[in-house]
């Protein structure tokens, strides 16, 4: 069965109600503009060990656009930054969307995405 506009609409109209409904609660408002954070995915993000699925249901029009969606939301809430622009906003990888964030003189933090290259057999491509 392939992936259809109608699921990327519900999927994407979903995920920004509930991005919102974080997005408007003071506290929750008070706590990220406050305290320093980094954000980045793993395999529960989408759901338990996305990515890690045989082949044949790892490559599944229905997965694949699981995945770009889930992809599309993580960037734009997490990292503020679309597909599209993301090696612009210093997002790298093979693949994937890892990020190295410099907290102070003396540390670099490296958030690996161990999401996008990942398999049933790898979590990154050799290549990133």
């Amino acid at each position: 069965m392939p992936w259809n506009e109608k699921w990327t609409y519900d999927f994407d109209d979903a995920s920004r109600k509930k991005a919102e409904h974080w997005e408007y609660r003071p506290e929750m408002k008070r706590a990220l503009g406050s305290i320093p954070s980094i954000m980045m995915w793993d395999d529960h993000d989408i759901f338990d060990s996305a990515g890690s699925y045989p082949p044949l249901l790892h490559q599944s029009p229905i997965m694949k656009g699981l995945f770009e969606m889930a992809q599309k939301i993580r960037l734009l809430f997490q990292h503020h930054t679309t597909p599209e622009k993301a090696r612009e906003h210093r997002l790298f990888g093979y693949q994937g969307h890892n990020l190295l964030a410099r907290c102070g003189p003396n540390l670099l933090i490296l958030a690996a995405d161990g999401q996008t290259e990942r398999d049933a057999k790898t979590v990154q491509h050799e290549k990133t």
